[in-house]
């Protein structure tokens, strides 16, 4: 689907009207003040709040702001999985950097 489409009908208009190539059209429409629509993408969660509450005992929101902050997921099952890692390294007799 294509973005920002009223903003590209405008600048296509400006083309046909002055003969300008469309990077030349857009430019001066954005130095006029004519912006492209800041809209956010649509974000519907693939799981639902209470699905992910149950299943995590946290909502989306505290996910994302967990996330955001850089905290790694998983608490003591990811510390586990990189512990366990680690051996399985060491009795290959590799090393792990």
């Amino acid at each position: 689907m294509t973005s920002q489409r009223t903003f590209k009908r405008r600048v296509r208009e400006r083309m046909s009207r002055t003969g300008e190539s469309y990077t030349a059209a857009r430019r001066m429409l954005i130095a006029s003040g004519d912006r492209p629509e800041a809209e956010a993408p649509a974000f519907a969660p693939p799981t639902s709040e209470e699905a992910v509450v149950e299943a995590t005992g946290r909502g989306w929101a505290e996910w994302v702001a967990m996330l955001d902050a850089g905290a790694p997921p998983g608490g003591p099952t990811a510390r586990w999985r990189r512990g366990s890692a680690r051996s399985t390294a060491c009795r290959a007799g590799g090393r792990r950097r």
